[in-house]
Parts: structure tokens; C-alpha cells; sequence
């Protein structure tokens, strides 16, 4: 028989998995940087692009984006690290 129902193929299918919470984070924190930088020098370097991204997020976050960002950031580090920097209580 091929084990299928056994357990053996869910064991092997987690440690095969390429979507874990280290490449999610890598991947949180390179687009909150991106949009971050955008968001704060965008029209001086990315000219007319960036001020469309940043109009895009000022207009559907408003100024909340940048504490937003920061806090995107900030969970992509702990995704990555795995360990809890701040406390929940402190953060809110």
C-alpha cells in the first residue's frame, strides 16, 4: 500500500511546506519597507509612481498608514525572529 491515511504523508508535507512564517515575514517586511519608503520619499524618487502609490494609500488609510507600516514591520520581525520584542499591552 502507498501509507496514504497512515500520518506519513502529513509529517513529510509539513517539513516540505515553502510557505512558513519566515518566508511570510521575509516577504511582510520587504513590501512594508517598499511602501514605507514610497510613503514617505516617494514623490522625490519614484516621481509620478509614487505619487500615485502615495496618494492610493494616504486617500485608503489615511495618515494611519505610517503607524500601520511600522507595525507591519514590526510583526515581520517577530514572524522572522520568533520571539516577541514588546509586549501586546505596551503596543496598544
Amino acid at each position: 500500500m502507498n501509507g496514504y491515511g497512515r500520518g506519513e504523508d502529513n509529517q513529510n508535507h509539513e517539513k516540505a511546506s515553502v510557505m512558513t512564517r519566515e518566508t511570510f515575514g521575509m516577504t511582510l517586511l520587504l513590501f512594508s519597507l517598499i511602501l514605507l519608503v514610497i510613503a514617505v520619499i516617494g514623490q522625490y524618487i519614484f516621481g509620478e509612481i509614487g505619487v500615485a502609490i502615495t496618494a492610493f494609500l494616504l486617500g485608503t488609510f489615511g495618515y494611519f498608514v505610517y503607524p500601520f507600516l511600522l507595525f507591519c514591520i514590526y510583526e515581520s520581525l517577530v514572524m522572522i525572529s520568533g520571539k516577541k520584542f514588546i509586549s501586546l499591552r505596551w503596543i496598544l
